[in-house]
């Protein structure tokens, strides 16, 4: 091979790697612009203990005080809280409260959560 065609065929390789570098690096900001919006992250409230220490966290625009407000009254009156279940097993059961119209409460291994569209109120044990 000659000189003349290893210098062009170098120069080939050397473009074409620098365009698509190039295409690749300007392509990731705008996929990132583009992926959706971001679901809304849970916030941490604070804890309190009955039995165990019980962590609170809101999401979907609930305030920390509602949030510690419905989780303790589920957690230390959960007797007040009237079952529904739907095929009979913890899975499938969820709790209601006259004092809190709309909430579903939820239970299950280590925590739970409470929720009303799209406010939720979790909390782990």
């Amino acid at each position: 091979m000659s000189v003349a065609r290893l210098a062009a065929v170098t120069f080939r390789s050397v473009l074409s790697i620098s365009l698509v570098s190039g295409a690749l690096i300007g392509a990731a900001p705008a996929a990132a612009a583009d992926s959706g919006p971001v679901a809304s992250a849970s916030k941490a409230c604070g804890s309190f203990t009955h039995t165990y220490r019980y962590r609170v966290s809101a999401s979907g625009g609930l305030k920390c005080p509602s949030a510690l407000r419905i989780v303790k009254s589920f957690i230390r009156s959960h007797s007040t809280w009237r079952e529904h279940t739907t095929d009979g097993t913890v899975a499938g059961t969820y709790y209601t409260h006259r004092n809190y119209k709309g909430w579903r409460c939820f239970e299950g291994s280590g925590g739970g959560s409470c929720s009303r569209g799209k406010r939720t109120a979790g909390y782990q044990n």
